[in-house]
């Protein structure tokens, strides 16, 4: 019987998906340690081989997300995942016009329910214990910005610019 040394790449951020490649770190490690792997040499066998680039994420994350193998886990498919979808979404949501015969509240929330997934929410404040983060949501900003690039008809543009609230049909 020979023995070699086995070894799961690091994640790399440009040609991996988070998702699968937790997948593969969590058959390499059933498959080297056991099904009763202790959590705490799951964690550290994550921090290991996952590689520089996700290490200096790592870094930033707060003390609770990175304390146990499971909370590692949450954090990196919230870290990585989401960047993908936010950037898929935005791309959509920036290319939305009127269509043709498209009443203009039926535009609204269209534009309305895509960017509720675009992530215009900015963090002005952190949570410092007990008090949680401070956000402004830019939302209602970008969908007016959307509109009136979107719009198909000149005069209903002139009309909707001069109102003050036009994301809520």
């Amino acid at each position: 019987m020979t023995s070699g040394v086995y070894a799961i790449p690091p994640f790399r951020t440009t040609t991996d998906e988070i998702e699968d490649w937790i997948d593969k770190l969590k058959n390499f490690i059933l498959a080297m340690h056991g099904s009763e792997c202790a959590t705490d040499r799951k964690l550290a066998i994550l921090k290991t081989v996952i590689g520089d680039e996700a290490s200096l994420a790592i870094r930033n994350f707060q003390a609770g997300e990175k304390d146990t193998f499971e909370h590692l886990v949450t954090k990196l498919i919230a870290y990585y995942k989401p960047a993908l979808q936010t950037s898929t979404y935005r791309h959509e949501f920036y290319n939305q016009y009127q269509e043709e015969q498209e009443p203009v509240e039926d535009f609204i929330n269209r534009l309305l329910d895509l960017a509720s997934k675009c992530g215009f929410r900015i963090l002005c404040k952190a949570a410092e214990g007990a008090n949680l983060a401070v956000y402004h949501d830019l939302t209602n900003e970008f969908v007016r910005d959307r509109l009136m690039v979107g719009l198909s008809n000149e005069s209903t543009r002139a009309r909707l610019m001069r109102e003050k609230d036009i994301t809520r049909p």
